[in-house]
């Protein structure tokens, strides 16, 4: 579930292309969300993201496990029917992320 939770918080990263935005949008802080890309890029072994201090773009390994990323992610959304907003999301409290409920 953790690898799911990971690729969830790197397509908002991904879509939005900001940390900072990906981290409002999900209601993390921005150190947390950066340190589950970094362990999800260390995980699968493949630089998702080029980072410099004022944008974010995708690597070409990026882009293409972005998309693969998406369609996962959109089809657990669809699989898995909604909780209650108490419930655990992807790993990550309803209270702090209700974007990512599947």
């Amino acid at each position: 579930m953790e690898l799911l939770n990971d690729m969830a918080l790197f397509v908002e990263v991904a879509q939005i292309r900001s940390f900072r935005g990906a981290a409002e949008a999900t209601g993390i802080p921005n150190s947390t969300l950066s340190r589950r890309i970094n362990a999800l890029e260390k995980a699968i072994g493949l630089r998702l993201l080029h980072r410099t201090t004022r944008k974010v773009e995708l690597t070409e390994a990026g882009q293409l496990y972005y998309e693969r990323c998406k369609r996962i992610v959109d089809e657990a959304r669809i699989i898995v029917p909604f909780e209650p907003v108490d419930t655990l999301i992807l790993g990550i409290s309803a209270s702090v992320s209700p974007l990512h409920r599947i």
